[in-house]
């Protein structure tokens, strides 16, 4: 499981002063790449069997609003490898 801090940014935000909800995307690929980052050799083995990481579905259930200073914390680990 890989973790990555970040502090909500003013640019993070939209109109209404909390963050916009595609940049909760951006978070998690920030999430995806520190995983890489930490198991190199999963990524070297996924390219010798012909296989790479793809997004196949995304569901965000939205529970509260983030803002400006605001730490957040992103936890990324493998659930399941299909077969998509």
């Amino acid at each position: 499981m890989s973790h990555v801090s970040m502090r909500v940014r003013g640019y993070h935000l939209d109109g209404y002063g909390h963050v916009n909800n595609a940049r909760y995307l951006e978070f998690m690929e920030e999430g995806r790449w520190a995983f890489f980052d930490e198991h190199p050799r999963l990524i070297q083995q996924l390219h010798s069997a012909g296989r790479a990481f793809v997004v196949v579905n995304l569901n965000i259930d939205y529970r509260a609003a983030a803002v400006q200073g605001d730490d957040l914390q992103v936890l990324t680990g493998i659930v399941d490898v299909g077969e998509r």
